[in-house]
């Protein structure tokens, strides 16, 4: 005697297949700002150690060269930027310019790292102090201001930002060694300025 088997079908039927693509795209729809708003926190960060890291940099590459190395910061309705440059006058390199230091100029380019606004985040020094020298002697910084050098504040400070409310704040002592803080009114955790 021969037994005879039912096989019973399994699967999704097309109503419960909509379903599932109803409730996933109400998903996505719910997650993707956050996710967007993750992805710029993190860049806000990287572009922050970045900043610090290249400070360091600085630092090391006077003391290696035996000379002033500078670092200037500017910036336009498109981009945020600095240049890492060697030379006397912290006018001679701009990162705004393609190249940042003129052929035959009185700076030779080390590094430039530029920020297009369209990635969300941008950065700001004072107006007053757009740019330092370090000194390779014992790797502190002189402060360079708009008309005249080497004199100013404790400090150096440069501003990441995305908006008014996410800012990371990065302060350079007269030693040379960063510090990331938060400013007042950023929402970014992190120590306070």
């Amino acid at each position: 005697m021969m037994r005879r088997r039912l096989f019973r079908a399994h699967g999704f039927t097309l109503i419960e297949l909509m379903i599932v693509l109803a409730v996933l795209a109400v998903v996505l729809t719910l997650a993707a700002p956050s996710f967007y708003d993750f992805i710029l926190m993190q860049r806000l960060k990287a572009v922050s150690a970045q900043l610090s890291n290249d400070v360091q940099f600085t630092r090391s590459e006077a003391t290696s060269r035996n000379q002033f190395v500078r670092m200037r910061f500017s910036s336009n309705t498109s981009e945020s930027c600095y240049v890492i440059f060697t030379g006397n006058d912290w006018m001679a390199c701009d990162c705004l310019a393609a190249p940042a230091c003129t052929v035959g100029g009185s700076g030779s380019e080390i590094r430039t790292v530029k920020l297009p606004r369209a990635q969300g985040v941008s950065l700001a020094a004072g107006a007053l102090t757009p740019a330092f020298r370090v000194d390779p002697s014992n790797g502190a910084i002189i402060i360079d201001h708009i008309g005249f050098s080497g004199t100013g504040g404790n400090t150096f400070s440069v501003d990441l930002s995305i908006d008014s409310a996410r800012s990371l704040r990065t302060v350079v002592n007269l030693s040379g060694r960063p510090a990331v803080c938060t400013p007042s009114g950023s929402t970014v955790t992190g120590t306070p300025c």
